[in-house]
């Protein structure tokens, strides 16, 4: 079993509507990430043309930076879509990702959390967080105040930074249930950042046994007593 990402990432920003995406798989895990510059909590909305449904985490909104961040998770039909999303109306951007397992089998969402600095750190470290299988560990940074070059912690693969408006997304695949703090170092070190932390697990069969489909189990001849 092994998870990857397929293809690097889909951007939108301000004015931020769509996400585009071909070559989508059944169950395959869908992920947009979305940051804006909100004096008060937005509610946003999301649909796609393949009626996907979307599962919207719980929105990280820290009034004194004005940061918002919503993300939503989607266990994909397969085909071709756009998704949309409405409803961040100050500087919105954000990031679609896809990931596909070998195992064909959906994702399921396990933990996730959630840090709001404000101007207390210059230091860009989520809360930690204890999965409970194998499978995805993911963050996203947003910093509606400061700049800042973004490269990704340690352990992690930085998916994109652009350190502004859509700022930064990074990745750890095929983690083991265990304890997870997402890092990202910022230069030069700036305050009212947030970051969310998020984990998926990989689909398992039942019984935990994945069979191939072009695997047959051998024939086994009758047997005689003797």
């Amino acid at each position: 079993m092994s998870i990857s990402r397929i293809g690097t990432f889909v951007h939108s920003y301000n004015p931020m509507g769509t996400f585009a995406l071909t070559g989508i798989n059944a169950h395959d895990l869908l992920l947009i990430g979305i940051s804006g510059n909100d004096s008060t909590q937005p509610t946003p909305g999301i649909s796609d043309t393949n009626s996907n449904t979307w599962n919207p985490l719980t929105i990280l909104f820290d009034s004194p930076t004005g940061t918002s961040c919503q993300i939503w998770w989607a266990d994909a039909k397969a085909g071709n879509m756009t998704a949309t999303v409405t409803g961040m109306t100050s500087d919105p951007g954000g990031t679609l990702v896809q990931y596909r397992s070998t195992t064909g089998l959906a994702f399921t969402h396990d933990v996730d959390n959630q840090v709001k600095a404000g101007a207390s750190s210059a230091t860009p470290s989520g809360a930690q967080i204890t999965t409970t299988g194998t499978g995805l560990v993911w963050g996203y940074y947003a910093n509606e105040l400061s700049t800042s070059t973004i490269t990704a912690g340690t352990g992690y693969t930085l998916i994109q930074a652009d350190g502004t408006h859509i700022d930064a997304q990074e990745e750890q695949l095929n983690t083991a249930a265990g304890n997870y703090t997402v890092v990202f170092n910022s230069s030069p070190g700036v305050a009212n950042w947030s970051i969310y932390t998020t984990s998926f697990k990989e689909g398992v069969a039942a019984g935990g046994i994945i069979t191939p489909p072009w695997y047959k189990l051998p024939t086994v001849g009758p047997s005689y007593a003797i």
